[in-house]
């Protein structure tokens, strides 16, 4: 009986309907950038403190932009813009969800990034609290299906939500700067011919949809299969790429299909980063790599028969996604899975650098294959071709996960050891680096940390570069 007399006289404090000690934890809350077309695709959060010991009710919380606001919060598993009533205990507090809805642009808007706000109000009695919402909004021009003769514009945002298809006999163009997004299970398929104009400091981007953070130091540039990638299919020619960054699919380019003849396909100064199964995969194609730097995948260039012609190039196989499944920097097989037969053409490699993890990173599937390749003046961790590589570390500036950096140290064996220049292409480096007439081996020509330029953090230009 005592007991029950305690408890029948320990009550909360009554509840207030004003309180001066209600707050947001923060002033102004940023969301990742997002597309207008998807909206924000997770909740970013905000808590309501009470700091006072009494329990308030009749919270009005709002947005500043009414029904008509991008925004849409949601406060105990209900979403929208306006809630009256609401209760906070004393010395307690209410997380508030806050997304962005998907909604179009005006047609008079540009295509491009948009800075858009709102705010969030709080209202108790006569005491007043807000937390401003600003959010990086993408404006972009929407593609799925047939894309004939089409010219992609410079520095445009373009999102693919489903597969675009360049028919046979027709050709599509994007130029410098362009920005092209997929979500995922879209990808873009080329029966008749792709060329990108990508120039120095203006690098055309295909890339997953997602700009937003898989944790707080993983970038969703980093994360591999977000889309399907870019499929060059049999009969498919006269495909260029220059100054492009392909990177989150799940095969960066497929040039050609199991079993039919083959494609052809020209990289110049390009990135293939984070893709899943591979970076290129080749059925009988015809690929010609000028200054590019492959990583990041299970196989970063697997060829099934074909010919492939390498300068300047940098491939270092090192993946941390795939619980670390490691494959190979070079995978040259004569048959695929279905037992489908392929033949090899004359092939060269010079001025590159082949390395990765693997003691070593060239797999043939047969010993008649090595006899089509002439390698020179290459750094390769390989047992075979030991009179025209070299088999040492070309000691890489990183090799911290997420941290790559496939530059030169200033004590590398790769500098001043790459063969006379005599092609046009090879004068640059992939970063528009002039290379000297001793060049250095790989897509990089060493430059000081000074030859970047005052106050740049290379890393944080990673997702252009690396």
């Amino acid at each position: 009986m005592v007991f029950l007399g305690f408890a029948a006289i320990s009550c909360e404090p009554e509840y207030q309907t004003s309180n001066s000690d209600l707050s947001f934890d923060r002033d102004t809350l940023v969301l990742d950038t997002t597309f207008a077309y998807l909206g924000s695709p997770t909740n970013s959060r905000l808590r309501l403190n009470n700091s006072s010991k009494h329990p308030t009710e009749g919270v009005v919380l709002r947005l500043a932009g009414g029904a008509g606001s991008i925004y849409t919060i949601n406060v105990n598993g209900e979403s929208g813009t306006y809630f009256d009533d609401l209760s906070v205990r004393g010395k307690d507090s209410l997380f508030v969800f806050v997304q962005i809805k998907p909604f179009e642009f005006p047609t008079s808007i540009d295509n491009g990034v948009h800075l858009l706000t709102d705010s969030i109000i709080i209202e108790s009695g006569p005491y007043v609290r807000k937390v401003v919402l600003s959010t990086p909004i993408i404006h972009a021009d929407i593609k799925s299906g047939h894309v004939s003769d089409e010219i992609w514009e410079s520095n445009r945002y373009i999102l693919v939500t489903e597969d675009a298809i360049i028919p046979a006999n027709h050709q599509l163009t994007v130029e410098p700067g362009c920005n092209v997004n997929f979500r995922a299970n879209a990808g873009l398929i080329v029966e008749g011919s792709l060329v990108v104009n990508g120039e120095c400091g203006s690098p055309v981007l295909f890339r997953g949809h997602r700009h937003d953070y898989l944790t707080s130091s993983v970038p969703y540039t980093k994360v591999p299969d977000q889309w399907k990638g870019i499929w060059l299919k049999s009969g498919s020619q006269n495909n260029l790429l220059n100054h492009s960054v392909v990177r989150n699919a799940s095969i960066g380019i497929q040039v050609g299909e199991q079993g039919k003849e083959g494609s052809d396909l020209e990289l110049n100064n390009c990135r293939l980063l984070y893709n899943g199964e591979a970076n290129v995969i080749g059925y009988n194609a015809q690929i010609s790599m000028f200054n590019c730097v492959l990583s990041n995948s299970i196989d970063q260039v697997r060829l099934f028969g074909g010919g492939v012609d390498m300068v300047h190039t940098t491939i270092a196989n090192y993946n941390e996604w795939n619980q670390g499944k490691r494959g190979f920097a070079l995978y040259l097989a004569d048959k695929d899975e279905d037992e489908l037969e392929y033949a090899f053409a004359a092939s060269n490699i010079s001025n590159s650098i082949i390395y990765g993890w693997n003691a070593e990173e060239l797999f043939f599937s047969s010993e008649d294959i090595p006899d089509f390749f002439t390698l020179e003046n290459s750094i390769v961790r390989t047992d075979y071709f030991p009179k025209s590589t070299t088999n040492t570390n070309p000691q890489f500036r990183s090799l911290d996960r997420y941290k790559y950096d496939f530059r030169l140290t200033k004590s590398s064996p790769a500098i001043d050891a790459g063969g006379d220049r005599d092609d046009h292409r090879q004068e640059y480096d992939v970063l528009c680096h002039l290379r000297d007439f001793k060049p250095d081996i790989g897509a990089y020509e060493y430059v000081d940390e000074e030859g970047y330029g005052v106050n740049v953090d290379f890393l944080e230009l990673e997702w252009m570069y690396f």
